[in-house]
């Protein structure tokens, strides 16, 4: 097949890729951070998925390449994909290698992310670093993580001289590692202290990296036990003054708010939570919260964030998906049949079938 007017012969480059500790020159070509283009990102995706038109990551970014194939063709919509979504070759590379290595157990990449039993985020970096490939990718996307705190004096520095990069726990080493301070990677991480994302897309994988690492092995949950919800929303709303565009700091403020549930407390929980959608607008757990806060007190605005939930985040199985179609037994059965016929004129028959399949055949 052709991909951007050259001819290119999937099964080499499947091969070259899969054989790739025994070509150190390809190796070369492709990880060089000057090196990283929207053409091999193309070449390593058609590679992987054999020429597959639907990416299997939609989850981690948040959208679904067939709408952009479906308006604009295959290879106009996978380069604009990846242009919206910064997508490096190696963060590309990096979550391919961990779906391959995963799919088989009947579990996708998202349910892997986010510690969905029966596997654990260190799982799955040890199954990523048995291979040397997976070790390359690895060790691009943990140099990069170190540079997310070079923001920070002497922080970068201290990071690599505390981490021993050749080892293959080097992710028990992170989690362990401490500043001269004291103060470990997670404490920058929870003081946003880390540099943005938002202003360098190669932090992105860096940065799903670290999530990873850190996400708790359990179910997720709204808070419901808060200690300290005055200290907490002093801490948040300090995060905000410095960073109004911290989408997480003003998720987590709506749930202070939300669980204070104070005079106002509701409608201050939904502020918080709109923000946080106006920056993230694909985040399928701030929509999630918002239609569980929403859903009495305003029909519109709750069905409008169910809709554009089950069009990111269609599948049932994850602990959000489950706890909305949960709310949905308190339903307005009355307005819910005019949306779900209103959705159907507007030609959006999946999310129909969806929203009514939820509602009455949970």
């Amino acid at each position: 097949m052709t991909y951007r007017g050259r001819s290119v012969n999937l099964i080499k480059v499947k091969e070259d890729i899969l054989e790739v500790q025994k070509n150190q020159d390809l190796v070369k070509a492709l990880y060089p951070a000057d090196e990283l283009t929207i053409e091999k990102c193309g070449f390593a995706y058609l590679a992987y998925i054999g020429g597959e038109k639907k990416l299997p990551i939609q989850g981690l970014f948040s959208d679904d390449i067939t709408h952009l194939q479906h308006r604009l063709g295959f290879k106009k919509g996978l380069e604009e994909f990846l242009i919206a979504h910064g997508v490096s070759f190696t963060e590309l590379l990096f979550f391919l290698e961990a779906y391959k290595n995963h799919k088989d157990h009947g579990a996708d990449l998202c349910a892997v992310l986010y510690s969905t039993p029966p596997f654990k985020s260190s799982h799955m970096i040890d199954d990523l670093l048995k291979d040397t490939r997976g070790y390359i990718i690895w060790h691009y996307q943990l140099e990069s993580l170190i540079r997310m705190f070079s923001n920070i004096p002497d922080k970068a520095r201290e990071i690599r001289k505390g981490l021993n990069r050749k080892d293959p726990d080097s992710w028990e080493l992170i989690k362990k590692f401490q500043f001269a301070d004291g103060s470990t990677l997670f404490d920058v991480y929870n003081e946003r202290r880390m540099a943005p994302v938002t202003s360098n897309p190669e932090y992105l994988g860096a940065y799903n990296l670290f999530n990873l690492i850190i996400r708790q092995e359990t179910d997720m949950e709204w808070n419901d036990s808060i200690e300290n919800p005055e200290k907490e929303k002093s801490r948040l709303e300090k995060i905000i003054s410095e960073n109004p565009n911290d989408a997480e700091a003003h998720y987590k403020l709506g749930e202070v708010y939300e669980f204070m549930r104070g005079e106002g407390g509701g409608l201050k929980a939904m502020e918080c939570c709109e923000k946080a959608i106006a920056i993230d607008s694909v985040n399928t757990t701030y929509l999630a919260f918002l239609f569980y806060l929403t859903l009495n007190f305003d029909d519109q605005k709750a069905f409008d964030t169910l809709a554009k939930f089950i069009e990111l985040w269609p599948d049932e199985g994850d602990y959000y998906t489950e706890r909305v179609i949960d709310e949905l037994g308190c339903v307005n059965v009355e307005f819910a049949l005019k949306y779900i016929e209103n959705l159907r004129k507007e030609d959006k028959e999946e999310v129909a079938h969806t929203m009514e399949r939820w509602i009455w055949n949970p």
